[in-house]
């Protein structure tokens, strides 16, 4: 797998740059790289929902200062580079069915609402678990298609800077961004995200729930 250099040196040689032998060399490619190299990967992490970046993690209770507001209070991950969801402490299921027109999970079906704001998850769920993308991934651990897409980024934004060239500049934006759609495109077609079943409202009253 690609490492970080590897993927640098791709990038400098979209820009018709010569390679660098290490980050710290004394060159204007090795700065430009080391300059822009951490902020578009941290950017490439937000794209979309990385299968390779899901984690789950059992949330660790903190002092709720908004106690009118929500149950809990949850410290957010120090790595966390996007909460997807909050799942609920359920007993351990004895039988699951292997079909059939339910989501799975099935609590997909009754999405646990929470909050983000100042490092703190704010949910109404009791020992919550949290569905996230992680920033703690290294760039050898990307696909060949997102290393391209992350490649051609950093290409683009170090580019005008080391050569001011406008129009080398546009083209590797341009390209850039179809490589972005095709990588993003590959991840949602592998892992597809499934709509939630939802029970209506008909439903719960036919179950006597309203």
């Amino acid at each position: 797998m690609a490492s970080s250099l590897q993927i640098a040196n791709e990038a400098l040689a979209e820009c018709a740059c010569g390679s660098i032998a290490s980050f710290d060399e004394n060159s204007l490619e090795a700065n430009e790289a080391t300059r822009f190299f951490d902020l578009v990967f941290a950017e490439l992490l937000d794209w979309t929902e990385w299968s390779f970046a899901r984690r789950y993690v059992v949330l660790a209770e903190v002092t709720n200062d908004r106690a009118d507001e929500w149950n809990y209070c949850y410290a957010l991950p120090t790595d966390c580079a996007a909460p997807l969801k909050i799942r609920s402490s359920m007993p351990d299921a004895d039988e699951l069915p292997s079909y059939g027109p339910m989501s799975y999970p099935w609590q997909d079906e009754a999405p646990v609402s929470f909050i983000v704001e100042g490092g703190k998850i704010y949910t109404n769920a009791e020992t919550a678990t949290l569905v996230y993308t992680t920033t703690n991934i290294q760039p050898s651990e990307l696909s060949p298609l997102v290393r391209r897409a992350f490649s051609l980024e950093l290409a683009s934004r170090i580019a005008y800077p080391i050569k001011k060239d406008a129009k080398l500049k546009g083209e590797l934006i341009q390209a850039a961004e179809v490589a972005k759609a095709r990588a993003i495109s590959d991840e949602e077609n592998k892992n597809p995200r499934i709509a939630p079943r939802y029970v209506s409202d008909a439903e719960y009253a036919r179950l006597g729930h309203i």
